[in-house]
């Protein structure tokens, strides 16, 4: 329905990857979430997607095997859920970040 509602195929057109983000990301994530269905939507143009998660659950790997480029956790310290909410907004921003450091680093064809 998300996908439908913001025409997620005619925003890939250009796209070098797509993003995209869950509070938990995990083995059910496989069984209707979002990134789930954003991850197909791309795979269907080739577009490699990268998910940001505050919780990296059971068998994650699970997502990789079935086509996530890279999961990618923003809980950088270990705290309370309290604080790890407090600092979501910055935490997501770094996460996002450094990714984008490691794929402007890529070097040209």
């Amino acid at each position: 329905m998300v996908i439908n509602a913001v025409n997620l195929e005619d925003q890939l057109s250009g796209a070098d990857f797509v993003f995209t983000g869950e509070g938990s990301l995990d083995f059910q994530t496989k069984f209707g979430k979002t990134p789930w269905g954003v991850m197909l939507t791309a795979r269907k143009h080739n577009i490699p997607t990268i998910a940001f998660t505050g919780n990296l659950g059971r068998n994650a790997e699970s997502l990789h095997e079935n086509g996530f480029a890279a999961i990618i956790p923003t809980v950088r310290e270990v705290g309370s859920l309290a604080e790890a909410l407090e600092k979501s907004q910055s935490s997501l921003r770094e996460a996002v970040r450094m990714t984008c450091r490691v794929l402007a680093a890529r070097r040209p064809e």
